[in-house]
């Protein structure tokens, strides 16, 4: 992982075979960010993705491999860590996405984050998740 500073922004790159949650852990144990927002672009060799469902208060995970597109990656930075969501494409350019349990980066991932305040998340029993204490 590499990465610049400017202002509250910081732009990272990761490489070939880093992984997007431990490199992010490593980020935040660098920086002591503990609020902000992610976007990102670039390729991964495998990502496991979930989608939450409301009624078991419970993920489905998938995990792909191959070579990726990430179309997008969006997310947000709170005390707890990285929450993201994203995009990727196959090799026949079909779109799919969900929130991200992991990826491990094939060329290249380019992340930009902008630091904010702390941000906080409480457990909301009714939905089952840590939603955003604002």
């Amino acid at each position: 992982m590499e990465m610049r500073k400017e202002s509250n922004h910081f732009v990272i790159r990761l490489t070939r075979g880093e992984k997007l949650f431990e490199s992010m852990q490593s980020f935040f144990e660098q920086t002591g960010v503990k609020g902000g927002r992610v976007q990102g672009i670039g390729a991964v060799d495998e990502i496991t993705l979930g989608r939450y469902v409301l009624e078991t208060k419970g993920y489905v995970w998938g995990t792909w491999q191959g070579e990726f597109e990430v179309v997008s990656l969006q997310g947000t930075i709170s005390e707890t860590g990285l929450h993201a969501h994203a995009v990727i494409s196959d090799h026949s350019f079909q779109c799919f996405g969900g929130h991200v349990k992991e990826a491990r980066v094939s060329a290249t991932l380019e992340l930009f984050v902008t630091e904010l305040k702390k941000i906080r998340r409480e457990m909301d029993s009714e939905v089952g998740l840590k939603l955003l204490e604002l």
